[in-house]
């Protein structure tokens, strides 16, 4: 009994030890009016364990991704990813691309307005685009002719 008892703690200790060691975790909350529209996403952060939150109205939601934009869609060779004021105003922006099995095929950072990624090296197929911008990211599907 006293053996299974300390193994149980030291699976226990392990486990503690792995979530302490872990950069961070995030949980994301919403919350809706009477009608079920949601209004608001709070997105809460513990990075060592120190929280902090961000929250995000549905307005500002449109309002930071009208402007951002992918095209063509279908591409052949070139695919251009054009950002807005709001994600130009953040310090780290990335786009990145994910085949159908999740696994990163393409990584840039985002530099410009309007950026140019070349695909012609990609197979035909469905992709996604992720581009990231500050605490904010948006997705795409897009088509590789």
């Amino acid at each position: 009994m006293r053996a299974i008892y300390l193994m149980a703690c030291g699976i226990i200790f392990s486990c503690t030890n792995l979530f302490a060691q872990s950069d961070s975790i995030t949980e994301i909350s919403f919350t809706y009016d009477s009608a079920g529209n949601r209004t608001e996403r709070t997105i809460t952060y513990y990075v060592q364990a120190k929280k902090s939150a961000e929250v995000t109205t549905v307005d500002e939601e449109i309002e930071s991704e009208e402007g951002l934009n992918v095209y063509p869609n279908p591409a052949s060779h070139t695919l251009y990813v054009t950002l807005n004021e709001i994600a130009m105003e953040e310090d780290q922006r990335m786009i990145i691309i994910y085949n159908n099995l999740g696994k990163q095929v393409i990584q840039r950072i985002a530099s410009q307005s309007t950026n140019e990624i070349d695909v012609s090296m990609l197979p035909v197929g469905t992709y996604i685009l992720k581009l990231i911008y500050g605490n904010r990211h948006k997705e795409w599907i897009i088509v590789k002719n």
